[in-house]
């Protein structure tokens, strides 16, 4: 990237080819102040660009990063490649710009249909339980951010009260909807957030019982809950009603994803470092089995809605494994990508997605990589890549509506979450709301520098 350049980024904008259009001769006839730096980040490697409908040749190219130098100007950018669908960009360039963009694929299943600018690092992903809204935790920000699940717009920001917003770092979210609840866990001040479900108030904030809480399940009868410590390397056991810590289950490394055996009795905890599926009889809280995968970081778990299947991440080799929760053996793997994050099931159990960060930069994870992550959408029976779709910068959490036609991911280092609807490619996608989309020529801002937090 030339230095000097501002880290600035534009909008992912999907404009009607007519309204692209109309605004194309803008270019032509504005006074040209001086030469700037175009920098174009796009995906797939090499797709073909036009500025103002010619092909235009870059300065430089690296990787995927092509350089322009451009009068100052409002610039119409067409982005086409084999195999991929054309997009149209409207750029107002007044100073040195970094343009991202991705092209979809050409018959995926998997249609984009709205973008949402979120708080800085979204985290987490979940659809409310009755499939109303989309909740994401920000790391970098004050709570969760709330969206309209039809609407794509924005609906609050739910914080709990001072001080905790200052210290930011909310990492994953849990719904007791016997209860009327929603819980967040904040690993900067071990804390744990309680909201309505029904109107988003606050109810309370408690002890998470160790150092830097992540992720929080709920046993069935909602009487429970566990609570993975990244830094204690432990996990609490929270009874919900007095929200109070009964118990800490040591687990001999870095917890993170959990997920409970089909009839309760059990607690699978991945093991970030040094790597494993470590099993709790939840009778005891004593580990009872270690599933040995391997030289591993495994990020996430979680059980088939049929079948007594468990899959998880391994975002240290790019893995997904699938074990049998009854005779608790791998029973198939794959390698899928780079530092493979969130895995979700469909209702219907027939897909399983992953959300792909994609390579690291060599400077360090919460710098941006040379390449966007992806979407995957794999076969649980033989972990075959059926489908996939680029994302941003480091697609993080991943939710699925509970209709199950829509999946949503955030960009974490784009401060993004990306809807995709599933159902089929052939079928007519619906559209972006007005609130949702961005405006068609947007100024570079600088981003602010991200926070750490895996």
């Amino acid at each position: 990237m030339p230095s000097g350049l501002p880290a600035a980024l534009l909008a992912l904008l999907l404009l009607p080819a007519a309204v692209a259009t109309g605004q194309a001769g803008t270019s032509a006839g504005a006074a040209a102040t001086g030469q700037v730096t175009l920098t174009l980040k796009a995906f797939p490697i090499g797709c073909s660009v036009a500025i103002d409908g010619a092909a235009a040749k870059p300065r430089t190219t690296q990787g995927a990063l092509r350089t322009f130098k451009l009068p100052e100007a409002y610039y119409f950018i067409g982005l086409s490649a084999p195999g991929f669908l054309p997009r149209d960009i409207v750029v107002e360039l007044s100073g040195d710009t970094l343009l991202e963009a991705k092209l979809e694929r050409e018959g995926s299943g998997l249609v984009r249909v709205a973008e949402m600018a979120t708080g800085r690092q979204p985290k987490c992903v979940e659809y409310t339980p009755d499939g109303r809204y989309i909740l994401s935790a920000l790391l970098e920000g004050p709570g969760i951010d709330v969206f309209d699940a039809k609407t794509f717009t924005k609906v609050t920001t739910l914080s709990p009260p001072d001080p905790w917003p200052k210290s930011r770092g909310f990492v994953e979210i849990a719904f007791l909807p016997g209860r009327g609840e929603l819980w967040v866990s904040q690993m900067t001040t071990g804390m744990v957030h309680a909201f309505r479900m029904a109107d988003f108030v606050y109810v309370d904030s408690f002890k998470a019982g160790g150092l830097w809480p992540k992720v929080i399940v709920v046993s069935s009868d909602e009487r429970t809950a566990y609570i993975s410590n990244w830094e204690s390397k432990t996990v609490s056991v929270i009874d919900s009603a007095s929200r109070k810590v009964t118990s800490l289950i040591t687990m001999g490394g870095i917890p993170r994803g959990m997920a409970f055996s089909r009839d309760g009795r059990f607690l699978y905890v991945c093991i970030y470092e040094p790597g494993g599926l470590a099993k709790v009889d939840l009778a005891t809280n004593k580990i009872v089995k270690t599933i040995n995968v391997g030289s591993s970081a495994l990020r996430h778990v979680v059980l088939h809605p049929t079948r007594d299947v468990l899959y998880v991440s391994d975002l240290l080799r790019g893995r997904v494994f699938a074990i049998d929760a009854a005779a608790d053996t791998v029973i198939a793997s794959a390698v899928v990508d780079h530092c493979l994050n969130t895995l979700k099931v469909s209702p219907d159990g027939e897909h399983l997605f992953a959300c792909s960060r994609g390579p690291n930069n060599p400077v360090n994870w919460i710098t941006k990589g040379p390449a966007f992550g992806k979407l995957y959408c794999l076969d649980p029976l033989t972990l075959e890549v059926i489908d996939w779709a680029w994302g941003g910068n480091q697609p993080t959490g991943l939710g699925i509506s509970p209709d199950g036609r829509f999946v949503c991911f955030s960009d974490f280092l784009d401060a993004r979450l990306e809807v995709y609807d599933i159902t089929a490619a052939a079928e007519v996608p619906a559209p972006i709301a007005p609130g949702a989309r961005a405006a068609a020529a947007v100024a570079p801002a600088p981003i602010a520098p991200a926070a750490s937090g895996r």
